[in-house]
């Protein structure tokens, strides 16, 4: 299936004229009303099924990190800048149990639509191009963050409440919409995510970012900025590019203090020039990367290892730090390795779940083929929902 040489197969060719991406701002409920709108395609979840060749540990280990950045806080220009190849947050290991104030500033949905609404997946394309100036991009079927996995990963098993969007009035909904554009003949599909609103009021007794920031602190700076890396990854013959949102690195050695700065100028993305600037700041990182969660201690028999376990898989995250908490009193944090968590989560439906998650991605770029253009993507997020394809003029 795909290009990238995961495995042997015929890749798609994408088609159709490749144009500025646009973000919605509109509420959740506002979003297209996919039963009243003629469709190119409806995709039932019950219509996947398992492709008996697929191989998890294949796709375990043909994950590959490329590049990173974060959006850079304290630059002097006007516009939206990143810096590439830079450091995560460092994780402490010798936390003991602690007391902490639940998250009062709003939460961020996606920091790169607060900052380029019209072109989020351009910094993908542009760290990588940084660091891997030969990288070869038209030889990677789809182009994706990992919270876009996360929403189709949801649709395939019937539960997509872990993305659910929260509403102005405070509740939860599953629903979500993507756009699906071509770079290019022959190029990847560009997955880009819409959200009804880029910024949520501070849920109810959330310590998300408050554990975060008492587990893990900035490298070499007195600022810590959401650190992005982008993996290359082979789901069965699907070759994936993906940015994901990395909480921490356990660094192997001490994290370098000096490294070379260079001022790369304006941004560029899949689809031309960006409005934004980067810098190149030639940082290794050398470790392992950390998810941090944190979970009330009495639902701890609730945690959901698959999820967390697919969050970690694309990102080639190899920790995860469980904050369990009562009223803000965290116990000692607990850690797993990736294979402790591999053990607790359902190997079997993981397997199933990532096959048709291939076969989905195949049908999307069938249609995307078929209609010579640019897809919108609909899917009401309960149980039983039919994903809907839209043509976009």
């Amino acid at each position: 299936m795909g290009r990238g040489g995961c495995n042997k197969g015929q890749g798609w060719q994408g088609k159709g004229n490749v144009g500025a991406q646009s973000v919605g701002n509109g509420k959740a409920e506002g979003k297209p009303d996919v039963l009243n709108t003629s469709a190119l395609a409806v995709i039932p979840p019950s219509s996947l099924t398992k492709d008996s060749s697929f191989d998890f540990e294949s796709t375990k280990e043909s994950v590959t990190r490329l590049s990173n950045y974060v959006w850079d806080a304290t630059a002097q220009s006007r516009r939206p800048t990143i810096r590439i190849q830079t450091l995560p947050n460092a994780y402490q290991s010798d936390q003991g149990p602690m007391k902490l104030v639940a998250d009062q500033a709003p939460l961020i949905v996606d920091e790169n639509l607060t900052h380029l609404p019209d072109d989020p997946t351009a910094p993908i394309y542009r760290a990588v191009q940084a660091v891997h100036p030969d990288f070869d991009f038209r030889g990677v079927d789809v182009v994706l963050d990992s919270n876009t996995i996360r929403k189709l990963w949801g649709f395939v098993r019937g539960d997509c409440y872990a993305t659910a969007t929260v509403t102005e009035d405070g509740c939860r909904d599953p629903s979500f919409m993507l756009k699906v554009d071509t770079f290019g003949v022959g190029g990847p599909l560009i997955f880009t995510r819409v959200e009804p609103r880029v910024r949520i009021p501070a849920l109810p007794n959330n310590f998300g970012p408050a554990f975060a920031k008492a587990v893990a602190a900035p490298v070499n700076e007195p600022h810590g900025e959401m650190f992005y890396s982008i993996t290359t990854a082979c789901l069965g013959q699907i070759k994936l590019l993906v940015r994901s949102e990395v909480d921490a690195g356990d660094y192997a050695s001490e994290a370098p203090s000096d490294f070379a700065v260079s001022n790369l100028g304006i941004g560029e993305g899949f689809f031309g020039a960006s409005s934004f600037d980067c810098v190149l700041q030639g940082a290794h990182f050398d470790g392992t990367f950390v998810e941090v969660k944190t979970k009330r201690a009495k639902y701890v028999g609730e945690v959901d290892w698959d999820a967390i376990l697919m969050q970690m898989l694309f990102s080639d995250t190899g920790k995860l730090v469980l904050g369990l908490q009562e009223k803000g009193w965290f116990c000692e944090p607990s850690e797993f390795s990736f294979h402790q968590v591999l053990d607790k989560a359902n190997k079997r439906s993981i397997d199933m779940d990532l096959a048709r998650l291939a076969m989905l991605f195949r049908r999307i770029a069938d249609v995307v083929e078929r209609s010579g253009g640019s897809l919108d993507i609909c899917c009401g997020g309960k149980p039983g929902h039919n994903l809907v394809m839209k043509s976009r003029a």
